[in-house]
């Protein structure tokens, strides 16, 4: 049986379209724009292998939002497990910092989305988007879109379940062609041209640019989770969260595999690394101008889609979603187990807690491979939280300077699953 639903949500979201939406948010844009930047960062074709490690990662950390979400299917993800499992300690502190995190991170991430829109947009209408960035008119349309997801951000939950289905749809035939498109004229020798000494532990280009790869793969990851923030409208939440998670990760992974495949055997090594819109090129050289353009919209309505939840900026938003959500929830999952052994969990991570030490070794790897400048930003966007929070707890006389004051909303197995 399923958790009831929290008040004045309803369990519309099954698992078809819980998978379509996880699906939507990870591709969208993301590897249509990153691609040429993984190539860059890594050095070569040995890119394709940057795109598996990062999947690993992702994995790992997709079982524990598997468990958390099945066991706390709740609306706001992190901020109930947080909630749950720091609770009786800190009071408010953790969820509040997830939140205060969250009003940088989201929009950082969704501004990524905008630049590649407005950069294949580009391709469409000339004037949108030049060898410098967005023009006049590319910062106007993106404020539009912005607008158009925010309003309908506002339908019933329902409504969105099947609107987010039609742009998994649109999403994935877009994919499908740019992954088709270059296999008609491979060149397998230029896809698997690895740099000489790639790999060479001395320094290799591979290893010399993992650290920073593994940034742009986590970013064209991250939406696997999307289902887990709508838990509270999720039907069957106990096994749906799981397979929406952990199918939209393979099904991503494949796709992102051959796109990157597709698009080294197909453009030249140099001509890749500087593309604005690879996989308008890789189709205009495949098809002709024309199917070029036809499935460029589509890719754009894709970017729609992903917002509806450029390299620095991708730093910035990825070292402070670590900081607070990933390393916080390896640390709510332990603490969750110990502590709460009594709590429903449909499902159960497996090989516990070997993922969740690959989750923590792959985010602290992450973390400490980005930019020092988006390392400080994060330390001292959560430093401002923490004041922040001190300063409403002192005047709300909660913890530390007053009572917890917070409950625990899935108090057992009856409360917690419906069982």
């Amino acid at each position: 049986m399923s958790s009831p639903p929290q008040p004045g949500l309803e369990r519309k979201i099954g698992p078809l379209q819980a998978t379509a939406i996880n699906m939507t948010q990870m591709c969208g844009i993301g590897p249509f724009v990153t691609i040429p930047a993984m190539v860059a960062t890594l050095g070569g074709p040995q890119a394709v292998f940057g795109w598996l490690i990062g999947a690993i990662i992702a994995l790992a950390d997709g079982l524990i939002w598997a468990e958390l979400g099945a066991a706390l299917p709740g609306a706001g993800g992190t901020y109930v497990y947080l909630r749950e499992a720091f609770g009786s300690r800190t009071g408010r502190l953790m969820p509040f910092l997830f939140a205060w995190s969250a009003v940088l991170f989201i929009p950082l991430i969704m501004s990524t989305g905008i630049i590649g829109l407005v950069q294949y947009l580009g391709y469409l209408i000339p004037g949108v988007a030049d060898e410098g960035g967005t023009t006049g008119l590319g910062k106007v349309i993106g404020l539009g879109v912005i607008v158009l997801v925010v309003l309908a951000a506002f339908r019933r939950i329902g409504e969105i379940g099947k609107l987010t289905t039609v742009l998994f749809a649109i999403m994935l035939f877009a994919a499908l062609s740019v992954i088709v498109a270059p296999f008609t004229r491979f060149d397998g020798a230029q896809a698997f041209a690895f740099t000489p000494g790639a790999f060479s532990f001395g320094g290799g280009a591979f290893w010399a640019g993992l650290g920073a790869g593994l940034i742009i793969a986590i970013y064209d990851y991250l939406g696997y989770n999307t289902s887990a923030y709508l838990g509270g409208e999720v039907r069957d939440p106990g096994r749906t969260l799981p397979r929406s998670i952990i199918f939209s990760i393979l099904g991503i992974t494949s796709l992102y595999f051959l796109l990157q495949l597709g698009v080294l055997g197909s453009i030249p090594l140099e001509e890749l690394k500087s593309a604005t819109s690879v996989a308008s090129t890789v189709l205009e050289q495949a098809w002709g101008t024309g199917a070029a353009k036809v499935i460029t919209v589509f890719i754009v309505i894709a970017a729609i889609g992903s917002l509806f939840t450029l390299t620095a900026v991708i730093n910035a938003a990825v070292t402070v979603l670590v900081l607070v959500q990933s390393l916080a929830q390896v640390a709510a999952i332990v603490v969750l187990r110990r502590r709460r052994p009594e709590l429903d969990r449909p499902y159960r991570q497996w090989l516990y807690p070997i993922p969740t030490i690959i989750a923590l070794l792959g985010w602290v790897y992450i973390y400490f491979s980005a930019t020092w400048l988006s390392i400080g930003l994060s330390v001292g966007w959560i430093a401002l939280g923490v004041a922040a929070f001190l300063t409403y707890a002192k005047a709300e006389r909660v913890w530390p300077f007053g009572p917890k004051g917070i409950q625990e909303s899935f108090a057992g197995a009856a409360e917690g699953n419906g069982k």
